[in-house]
């Protein structure tokens, strides 16, 4: 039994050399997608299957509190076009400053004053507003002023896949005439529910509307990428919810996947990217800042910066040399890497006509460029990858009983100074069981466990450092329901993961067949913090087997296929 650090968290083929030696062409254009399981909570704290469930913000079940009337999009957007007037929305109103925090949630914020509200359809620009512009594109995403590029690199790599951003932004939304009333609305994951948000169409403008301060399209008369950020930063309580952040939070929030993070030290990190854009997943990446009052500055690229990662080439040259590429996209969409392989480079001029027309390597100012993995590795030190569900779970040929993947969560809190190693408040500790039986052949099955804190970012408070620990249980049946100081004097975890000050945490876990008892833990908690806890596997035991000994009511779903991508009305 051990945990496995270094491959992604689902049991992906490892290419062979054989099919390396072929040219391969790996992009993040998802084909299908899935949306991880989700509902509302049942008795004990788990939260069962229910992706067609979406709550309105504030609504019960949907894990925050009402902040006034409850909106409906329909019903709202149905008044205005009856009366004439545009939606404003009084949930989220206008303030002629805006603060945010100068760099994480240390409370020294900067103050923006002189804010100029203008609604989308009236921001000056050479055509009519629109929603969306030729269709959704990575390309269409531009930061503003803020240090939002943790958000808006997550957002350009949610556009390039359709059918995870027809689950983010709903069909029938327009500035055309008969159509717009001021009220637009998206939906984002939150903590295991899906939530719509409404809001108005006004926006925070600086210089009479020449200059947006938050993000923006690369036309000028797109607005679907600048809305669907208002309504990120009102689902989250403030504009100042937007600025700082890591990446893998936004494109956790557009999909309900999990996010497993590399460093740049892991061998396999390539194959990694690889087995990423293969399962479609949705990456990115970045250096922190080694100066917090400077950042770094090499060949084209900055510390403290987020890019997307958009494609992944590989092939051998002669047989014999593996040439292995990155393409990444920066959220301003200007600035590019300037050195080996960049655009105009003697590498860049090597390139065949052919294989460049192949990975769309054109000479475009415009954000988007090539560097060697080898460049990249010694730049960039964090790798973020967000598994949407691996390609075995949607291949239809595989989809037989249990080989799926199922997922069972749990929704449960940390109390001040509880933690698992307080022995005399065992029982008081969050414990969690699981039953898991190999598939046929097979002595040790995948276990992939997620612990995620909620609320830190609407809080504004620093992410505290979690972890977990695996137990197995020997005799279930004859164990009571809440592990005593004995039991955990007297055995050592299977499994333990040392945490780390993430919002979430990501591991995969060899386990034999038995039943296991698995502890979150927080350090230094302050006061109750609310966690949720997802468990994943392709054998999971009946629930005869599993339930009861914790007081949990245990129900095994496999994770469902989304349908086909819906047309889109925009």
């Amino acid at each position: 039994m051990s945990g496995d650090s270094t491959n992604s968290p689902f049991e992906y083929c490892k290419k062979t050399s054989e099919t390396l030696k072929q040219c391969k062409v790996y992009d993040c254009r998802q084909k299908f997608g899935n949306l991880y399981v989700q509902g509302e909570p049942l008795k004990g704290g788990f939260v069962g299957a229910n992706v067609t469930t979406i709550f309105k913000l504030g609504e019960e079940g949907s894990g925050i509190k009402p902040r006034g009337p409850i909106q409906d999009y329909d019903q709202l957007k149905k008044e205005c076009l009856a009366s004439g007037k545009s939606f404003e929305d009084p949930l989220f109103p206008r303030t002629s400053t805006l603060s945010v925090p100068r760099a994480g949630y240390d409370n020294a914020d900067i103050v923006y004053r002189g804010i100029e509200w203008i609604r989308a359809k009236d921001i000056p620009k050479d055509k009519p507003a629109e929603f969306v512009v030729d269709g959704t594109s990575r390309m269409d995403i531009a930061q503003g002023k803020l240090a939002d590029c943790w958000f808006q690199a997550g957002l350009s790599a949610l556009a390039m896949n359709p059918i995870l951003w027809s689950k983010v932004v709903p069909k029938g939304q327009s500035f055309r005439e008969g159509e717009y009333a001021g009220i637009f609305h998206f939906r984002f994951w939150y903590f295991g529910k899906w939530v719509d948000v409404v809001v108005d169409d006004y926006l925070p403008m600086l210089w009479n509307g020449s200059q947006s301060v938050y993000a923006h399209s690369t036309e000028n008369n797109e607005f679907w990428c600048a809305l669907l950020t208002k309504a990120y930063a009102k689902l989250y309580g403030d504009w100042g919810a937007v600025n700082w952040g890591a990446c893998g939070e936004a494109m956790e929030d557009f999909t309900g996947g999990i996010v497993r993070v590399y460093s740049n030290d892991d061998e396999n990190l390539f194959n990694n990217l690889l087995d990423g854009q293969e399962e479609n997943a949705l990456m990115a990446c970045m250096r922190p800042r080694l100066n917090d009052h400077e950042p770094g500055y090499e060949a084209g690229l900055f510390e403290g910066h987020v890019y997307t990662v958009t494609k992944v080439y590989t092939n051998y040259v002669d047989g014999e040399d593996r040439v292995e590429w990155v393409r990444l996209r920066d959220p301003y969409g200007k600035y590019e890497w300037t050195g080996e392989l960049s655009e105009g480079s003697r590498e860049w001029k090597e390139v065949p006509e052919k294989l460049k027309k192949e990975l769309e390597m054109v000479t475009k100012r415009d954000g988007e460029f090539w560097m060697p993995f080898k460049k990249f590795k010694s730049f960039f030190t964090i790798v973020e990858i967000c598994y949407i569900i691996p390609k075995s779970l949607t291949d239809g040929s595989s989809r037989e009983g249990k080989t799926d993947w199922q997922v069972k969560v749990f929704e449960g809190e940390w109390l001040h100074g509880v933690t698992d190693d307080e022995l005399s408040l065992a029982d008081r500790v969050p414990q969690y069981r699981i039953t898991v039986k190999p598939r046929d052949k097979e002595s040790e099955c995948t276990v992939v466990v997620a612990v995620m804190q909620k609320y830190q970012r609407i809080k504004r408070a620093e992410n505290r450092k979690i972890g977990f620990k695996i137990y197995e249980l020997k005799d279930p049946k004859n164990l009571p329901k809440s592990l005593s100081v004995r039991f955990f004097e007297r055995h050592t975890p299977v499994y333990k993961n040392w945490g780390s000050p993430r919002r979430e945490i990501c591991y995969s876990v060899q386990l034999k067949a038995g039943t296991y008892c698995i502890v979150p833990q927080i350090w230094h908690p302050q006061g109750k913090e609310e966690f949720l806890l997802r468990v994943y596997a392709r054998n999971f035991a009946d629930d005869k087997e599993s339930d009861g000994e914790d007081g949990t009511d245990v129900v095994d779903e496999a994770v469902p296929e989304l349908g086909p991508v819906p047309d889109e009305d925009a």
